[in-house]
């Protein structure tokens, strides 16, 4: 029987015909098990790392969408609040616009029936002293004529001109009114001396009363045309201001 001797280290060799190269370390089953094993390990820790990674991920990637929201919230609510405030203004110039221009274009339109109120009056009172002046009735007819035209298209300068009176112009209106009347009436008295013949009689109504409710006319025009004018420099301002302001 072969057996193997012990060696002066201590070892043993192996009996002749046998080498060391045909022994194996370990029996090839537990090799298999301990290499699967670690093999498993190996996959299960590399999965368990990926798992952790990508969660990982998955927090740092919400944590900025969050961040995203959170800053883009406040930027949106600042675009509509800008939209809504350009609207707004829009609407608030076109507004004021509006209605300088209505107030604008209704002075004007004022200023221009004064004008036309102011001429007539002056024509009718030259008129009238015309009257004295003529020589020949038939010339004292024609100027009958021209007064009552003249007149006509003043009372109704006088009645369109309503629409513009406000409430602080409605006293110095009634006083316009209440002079043309008075001018009217002592136009006649004119007329009726100077056809007569009472030529001195005819001076002393036109240098006097017509004279005097004439020029009172024209004071009260010119009153109106300057609380015209200051109204409509008012929506000019103010116009003004909300294209600057």
């Amino acid at each position: 029987e072969l057996r193997s001797r012990p060696t002066a280290c201590g070892s043993r060799v192996p009996p002749p015909g046998h080498s060391l190269e045909k022994l194996p370390a370990v029996l090839p089953e537990k090799t298999v098990l301990i290499r699967d094993g670690i093999h498993l390990h190996s996959e299960y820790s590399l999965r368990l790392q990926k798992g952790y990674f990508g969660v990982k991920v998955l927090l740092v990637n919400k944590k900025r969408t969050s961040l995203k929201v959170l800053i883009l919230i406040p930027v949106f609510i600042l675009g509509i609040l800008s939209v809504v405030s350009n609207i707004m203004a829009i609407n608030n110039i076109r507004m004021v616009n509006s209605n300088a221009s209505d107030i604008t274009d209704d002075c004007m339109n004022s200023i221009s029936e004064l004008g036309e109120i102011q001429s007539a009056t002056q024509s009718i009172h030259k008129l009238g002293l015309s009257h004295i002046i003529a020589t020949d009735l038939n010339t004292m007819i024609s100027v009958v004529e021209n007064i009552r035209k003249e007149q006509s298209e003043l009372e109704n300068n006088l009645e369109d001109y309503k629409k513009y009176v406000s409430d602080s112009d409605q006293e110095v209106y009634n006083s316009l009114v209440q002079n043309y009347e008075i001018m009217k009436k002592e136009l006649g008295s004119i007329m009726a001396y100077s056809a007569l013949g009472k030529k001195e009689e005819a001076y002393a109504f036109a240098n006097g009363v017509v004279s005097d409710s004439s020029s009172a006319i024209q004071e009260n025009i010119n009153v109106l045309k300057e609380h015209a004018n200051s109204t409509a420099s008012t929506a000019r301002e103010r116009l003004s201001a909300v294209y600057t302001g």
